[in-house]
């Protein structure tokens, strides 16, 4: 039996009270990772910080003066 299967046996046997406290448990750690856009963003920032050539700002309001400009 595969863990997917052992997963929604288990499932399957709990009641509706055990059920809503497994739900918020794996709702809020699900929750806590990434999608693929927000990890994608993430490599682009870490990127930026390691290039000397892009443009840095010191302070929110130099970013939006550029950004106004």
């Amino acid at each position: 039996m595969s863990m997917r299967e052992t997963a929604v046996n288990i499932v399957n046997l709990m009641s509706d009270e055990q059920l809503a406290g497994f739900i918020c448990l794996f709702k809020e750690m699900v929750s806590d990772i990434p999608n693929e856009e927000t990890l994608a963003a993430m490599e682009e920032a870490e990127s930026l910080l390691k290039d000397p050539n892009a443009t840095k700002f010191s302070s929110v309001e130099d970013l939006f003066a550029e950004l106004m400009s």
